[in-house]
């Protein structure tokens, strides 16, 4: 629609217009994306270390390749679901509450 502010969406359906603010907006996605591409990074260092030191515990043990393989997806997944787990928490409870060292008070 014409004479819209640049940030007003018209709703052809429904003949609304909507408002949309994106100036704080797009630094809030900038934020967020430097903390989840941190996060990535974080992951793929994690799993790297344990690829390392994997094989040299695996000698240790004396386990085969199938059972390095075993060892290593149950690492990820348990490492995955506390982290999940991590993130309900914070949502619930709030990051500063979830991450105290006297959480339960």
């Amino acid at each position: 629609m014409q004479g819209d502010a640049p940030d007003t969406v018209h709703d052809q359906a429904g003949g609304r217009n909507w408002q949309c603010s994106l100036s704080g907006g797009q630094r809030r996605l900038g934020e967020a994306l430097l903390v989840i591409a941190t996060a990535q990074l974080m992951v793929v260092l994690d799993v790297t270390v344990v690829n390392v030191a994997l094989s040299a515990s695996g000698a240790v043990l004396q386990l085969d390749r199938l059972a390095l393989i075993w060892v290593l997806t149950a690492y990820t997944r348990v490492s995955g679901g506390l982290m999940l787990l991590g993130g309900r928490l914070a949502g619930l409870l709030g990051a500063h509450r979830s991450c105290s060292p006297a959480w339960p008070s």
